[in-house]
């Protein structure tokens, strides 16, 4: 079951939904398609990937190439660009060619051709920053460069008219025609909020400069965040958190240990003597510190917390609206009920803290396609949004029912498929099994042989390989292993690329697969061209960010997809960049987080770590002890000692 569980988590299919101004658009049995507010389908596609239509297009990828389509569903720009980004307030698109990025307009033809390492969009006041090499300039929408001077590093210009820049290790600021109006001065610097003040570092003290780099707040904070909305900016003094106003003025003294931000009812969850409680913006306490811990508040208007050990609820009206009375809460999902345990079973509660479903079982899980999996006498079975069982719990091992409404299960440890009537639609013969692909296709292990078979059960390709990982998302290609090598396979069972690599990773959506040829891991893409040498003595697919691990004389490091070490290998260990911008990193025997600029944001000083979860929290161990910190690597509960 850890083996097929480890597999369902590569090739397990999602359901995606997302709205793109009067479309909704959403992927089943992966055909995306676009609704209007009627709920009437308007365009349906079979593109590998498609993103939300902005200015009338919205750019889609075919057979590795991006293009863009019409509301209408028709092709406007041909699919040649090897990436593509939306179109942005100008009517121009970032895309890229020959590993070089430039802008287009609404016909496809560039306005801007591709010449830049990396491009972002064109901001308000109509400049945008671009990349060449290791160095920083701003371009004007005919691509003329606003300036001479080749900076180090910078930020986008918003709509307030200045934008920081780096030059010689110093950071100062420039305007739309790229004149330096305040010098290169500072230590670090952030962009100008709308107050007109922005936060900068000098001599190893924040303050707050206005336009003409005056300090209007002097420089005598450990550390200054942003002004928000309601006029407040978090400081830092003497290892403690509190706010000023635009005066500079302390109005919430600085006595927490930690902070999130004020959100839309302006409170603000804060931690003073390793207790949460929760602030407005006068400081007072609206909710006393009695939390260890304490989260912001959901759309559905509650937060969670905890106290004594145990997990409650409080609403918008900073009442305590569930009693903490639970070994364990999530967050509510979309069906408005969340997971809990208590007494060592588990339920599921609605938003007033009743339980909707009974806490009875020995172990569940969140609902996915209207069905919840539960554990009942070492039993697993399936129940609805009742509580009823649709499947009774028969099974030793069950997963979630993908977009074709069968899921895999394990009995007397063989594995099948079951639709959602709990009737086996593929008899429990297999070892191991993989979801359906795309193609209609599932990876099954018998006879400790793999093949794939259709969804009558029938076999397509004979089971005759030693491994595989299934069909990738596309369903073009597999990867199998027979006589100890590696290669990929098509959906007759074909060869594509030919079984001679050591070890082998699945392609990425970048088009890129990680292979191991003679001890040394480099890169091919679907045609078997070798993208990235293989000069390496390890590596990992690429990420979301577009960043792969490699190893080098027992160190670690990050590349791009063109093969350019981005961040310098030197570390014991690393893992991806999650969603914050944080990526755990070993040196010297220790764990820490660095940037996307590869400068620890959070020094390496933990025996052991965990990677940030969506909850902006870290489980770490120090001396001996476990706590959870947050991305300014500050400790949320009690600190280990």
């Amino acid at each position: 079951m850890k083996q097929i569980l480890k597999t369902i988590l590569i090739v397990s299919i999602l359901f995606r939904f997302s709205f793109s101004n009067e479309f909704i658009k959403f992927q089943g049995n992966k055909i995306w398609k676009f609704i209007n507010q009627k709920g009437e389908v308007v365009i349906k596609t079979n593109f590998d990937d498609v993103r939300n239509f902005k200015n009338g297009l919205a750019a889609f990828k075919v057979n590795n190439k991006w293009g863009y389509m019409n509301e209408k569903g028709d092709i406007a720009i041909e699919p040649k660009f090897d990436g593509a980004w939306d179109f942005g307030e100008y009517n121009l698109a970032i895309v890229k060619v020959n590993k070089k990025w430039g802008y287009i307009d609404e016909k496809g033809e560039f306005v801007i051709k591709p010449k830049y390492y990396e491009a972002w969009d064109f901001a308000d006041v109509g400049l945008a920053r671009v990349q060449i090499g290791g160095i920083y300039q701003y371009i004007n929408k005919k691509g003329e460069i606003i300036t001479t001077v080749n900076f180090n590093d910078g930020r986008d210009f918003n709509k307030y008219g200045l934008a920081a820049v780096k030059l010689y290790n110093k950071w100062g600021f420039i305007n739309e025609k790229g004149e330096f109006v305040i010098k290169f001065k500072f230590n670090n610097a952030f962009n100008f909020a709308k107050n007109g003040l922005a936060a900068v570092e000098l001599n190893g003290k924040w303050g707050y400069i206005n336009k003409d780099g005056e300090f209007v707040i002097k420089p005598k904070f450990e550390h200054a965040y942003d002004f928000g909305e309601n006029g407040l900016a978090g400081i830092k003094i003497n290892g403690k958190f509190g706010f000023i106003n635009k005066a500079g003025k302390i109005v919430i003294a600085a006595n927490f240990d930690s902070f999130y931000g004020f959100i839309e009812n302006n409170l603000t969850s804060v931690k003073i003597d390793n207790e949460w409680g929760y602030i407005d913006k006068k400081g007072e306490f609206v909710i006393e510190p009695k939390f260890d811990s304490a989260y912001s508040f959901s759309k559905n208007g509650l937060a969670r917390v905890r106290t004594f050990g145990k997990w409650g609820y409080l609403n918008e009206k900073n009442e305590i609206a569930i009693e903490p009375k639970f070994d364990f809460a999530s967050e509510f999902t979309k069906n408005s009920l969340a997971t809990v345990l208590i007494d060592n079973k588990c339920g599921f509660i609605n938003k007033n803290g009743d339980f909707a479903i009974e806490p009875k079982f020995d172990n569940c899980y969140d609902f996915y396609n209207g069905l919840a999996k539960v554990l009942l006498n070492k039993k697993w079975g399936y129940i609805d949004e009742k509580g009823e069982f649709v499947i009774k719990p028969k099974f030793d091992g069950v997963f979630n029912f993908g977009d074709d409404n069968l899921a895999i299960v394990t009995i007397k440890n063989k594995v099948g498929f079951i639709n959602k009537k709990g009737e086996f639609v593929i008899e429990p013969k297999f070892n191991e099994a993989f979801p359906f692909a795309k193609n209609g296709l599932a990876a099954v292990e018998i006879d400790n042989k793999w093949g794939f078979i259709d969804k009558q059960g029938k076999f397509v390709i004979e089971p005759k390989f030693d491994a595989t990982f299934g069909f990738f998302q596309n369903g073009k290609l597999a990867l199998v292993k027979i006589n100890k090598k590696w290669g990929y396979i098509n959906t007759k069972g074909e060869f594509v690329i030919k079984p001679r690599f050591n070890l082998a990773s699945n392609f990425t959506k970048n088009g890129l697969a990680a292979v191991e040829i003679d001890n040394k891991w480099g890169y091919i893409n679907e045609k078997d061209d070798t993208v990235i040498e293989p000069k390496f003595d390890g590596a990992l697919d690429f990420a979301e960010d577009g960043l792969a691990i490699v190893k080098s004389n027992d160190k670690f490091g990050y590349i791009s997809k063109n093969g350019e070490i981005i961040i310098k290998i030197q570390f014991d260990n690393a893992e991806n960049f999650t969603n914050n911008g944080l990526a755990k990193v070993k040196l010297y025997g220790k764990w820490g987080y660095i940037n996307e600029k590869g400068e620890f944001a959070i020094e390496p000083k933990f025996d052991e770590a965990y990677s940030f979860r969506s909850n902006g929290l870290a489980k770490v161990k120090l001396y001996g002890k476990w706590g959870y910190i947050n991305e300014k690597g500050e400790f949320v509960n009690k600190t280990p000692k």
